[in-house]
Order: structure tokens, then C-alpha cells, then sequence
């Protein structure tokens, strides 16, 4: 201490104190000796919760300090575009690299394409240069006209047997324009039974139908073969025509139509007289309908 002491007051005595050693021991022989030992005793040191709270506060601070400094400062902030710049343009792949060549980009369906439409009838008409032979048969034809509600119960039970078709409903399928019609059975004698050869068994079902300008449309319905009606029509080498996908065989002589048809396991025959071509059709595509 006494050195220290020496060494600061060297300048200041450097002058004025011959022996500077001397004058200072004299000068500090009566002063009272000082314990460092007491100064460096360790002093009490803070609760250690409060070290583990104290310090990542800070730490927090400090960051949160030197985050909102960079960005004030505008360091982060994106450099302003030159209108002189170039635009980054995304670099073509090789073709003739492994990556490239392997990828297949799928093909989009154009907007301008245009889809197909359904399938529309195809009407082709066969003309014939005669009316059809009629083939003669032992045919007894029995209609239906005043007869007792129960009877005819009976027998719209029994058209709905044959040919699979409720009688209102078939009768909704003929166009409206045939306000007027007769409603009758053609029957054969022993026909492909011979152990009933005196009675007449039911072939077909019969409407004949009229409209207010006098044409006439006679639907015959069997449903194990082709009705009686128009048989003489089966000629070869008849095209066909398609009617809401039904295949159809129409013939025409004079003012007089013919056409056949299988449908919903039921064979049909139509004969028109007085109607024409569009009249037909109308008259097909509503029986073809349901």
C-alpha cells in the first residue's frame, strides 16, 4: 500500500521530497492498518430463482431490442426494382436430361371440342310396287263393345297377361289425335294345337284407330310371333329402320304404310291409310316411347 501510495505521488513530490520512501512511511505510520481481507469477502449472492428468471428476460429484451433495430433500419427490406432490370425468366429443362425427358404433361381436352349428339332416328322407307297377298286363314274376329263391367274387367286382366302392358297405359301411348277407336281380338282355329283343332285360340290384340280428318291406323299386338295383321309383308332384303333405338321395317304403298317390330318382348305391326310419312313416324315414336 505504502508503495502504491509512492509510485501516485511521485510527480507531485518529485521536486519537493528528496527521499520519497521516507516521507511517506513517516506520513502514514499513524494511520490505521486496513484489512482487505474484510473487502474481499464474497458477498451474498442473489436467490437463484431469481437468476433463472432474471437472466432469460433479459436475454429476450436484448433480442427483441436488436431485431426492431434491423428492422427500422430497412436492412431487410427488398431493394427497389429498376425499371432497367430484367425479369427472372424460369429456365427451360434440358430435353435431352433423364428428369426432362421422363416427365409427360398430360393433355387438356380442348373447350372447342364438340361432342357427339345422341343418335337420331333413321327412317327408311321400302317401297313395295303391290299391296301385300293376304293369306288366307280361318280367322273369327270378336269385339268388344257393350258388354258387362266384370267381363271387361276380365279381359283387360288378360291383355295385361299376354303382352306385359296395363290397358290404360298402352291406350295413353297412342297419340291424342286418335280421339276414336274399336278394340278387338283376332282368334285361329286349332292354331298350333292340334288337340284343339274346332277352337279358336287368341292370337292377337287389335286397335283400330281414326282421326278427325279420316286416316286410319289399325296396332296389332301379339306376343309369340308376328301378328296376322300385314304377314304378307315379310319380303327379303327390307332395310331397316331405327326409332328411339328399336330396329323397325316400314313399307309403303300407295297412301298405305306398313311397319314391324319387336319391342318389350311384344311383336307389333302397324297399318296406316291416309296418313303420311311425318304422321307415321309421330305415331312410331310415341308407341316407342315408354
Amino acid at each position: 500500500m505504502k508503495r502504491k501510495i509512492a509510485d501516485v505521488l511521485d510527480t507531485l513530490t518529485d521536486a519537493y521530497v528528496p527521499n520519497k520512501l521516507d516521507f511517506v512511511l513517516k506520513a502514514t505510520e499513524n494511520m490505521p492498518q486496513v484489512s482487505y481481507a474484510a473487502e474481499a469477502k464474497a458477498q451474498p449472492q442473489a436467490p437463484i430463482m431469481w437468476r433463472k428468471v432474471l437472466a432469460p428476460a433479459v436475454c429476450c429484451c436484448l433480442i427483441a431490442l436488436l431485431g426492431f433495430g434491423v428492422w427500422h433500419s430497412g436492412i431487410l427490406s427488398p431493394a427497389p426494382v429498376s425499371p432497367d432490370t430484367p425479369a427472372i425468366v424460369p429456365s427451360t429443362p434440358d430435353e435431352s436430361t433423364p428428369e426432362a425427358a421422363d416427365i409427360e404433361t398430360p393433355e387438356m381436352a380442348s373447350t372447342d371440342e364438340v361432342l357427339p349428339a345422341p343418335d337420331a332416328d333413321q327412317i327408311v322407307i321400302n317401297q313395295l310396287d303391290a299391296a301385300p297377298e293376304a293369306v288366307e286363314q280361318d280367322v273369327q274376329r270378336s269385339s268388344y263393345g257393350k258388354i258387362p263391367y266384370d267381363v271387361w274387367e276380365d279381359i283387360m286382366a288378360r291383355f295385361q297377361a299376354k303382352t306385359g302392358i296395363e290397358y290404360h297405359s298402352f291406350c295413353a301411348r297412342i297419340p291424342a289425335e286418335f280421339s276414336t277407336y274399336n278394340f278387338f281380338t283376332l282368334s285361329l282355329r286349332g292354331y298350333k294345337d292340334f288337340s284343339r283343332d274346332e277352337d279358336y285360340l287368341l292370337h292377337d290384340y287389335v286397335f283400330e284407330c281414326y282421326n278427325s280428318t279420316g286416316a286410319k291406323a289399325i296396332i296389332a299386338l301379339c306376343d309369340f310371333e308376328s301378328p296376322l295383321q300385314g304377314a304378307g309383308t315379310s319380303e327379303q332384303d327390307l332395310v331397316e329402320s331405327q326409332i328411339n333405338g328399336t330396329p323397325v321395317t316400314i313399307c309403303s304403298y300407295g297412301d298405305t304404310y306398313w311397319a314391324q317390330y319387336s319391342y318389350q318382348g311384344v311383336n307389333y305391326t302397324i297399318e296406316t291409310t291416309g296418313l303420311d310419312q311425318a304422321g307415321l313416324e309421330a305415331l312410331l315414336t310415341s308407341l316407342l316411347a315408354a
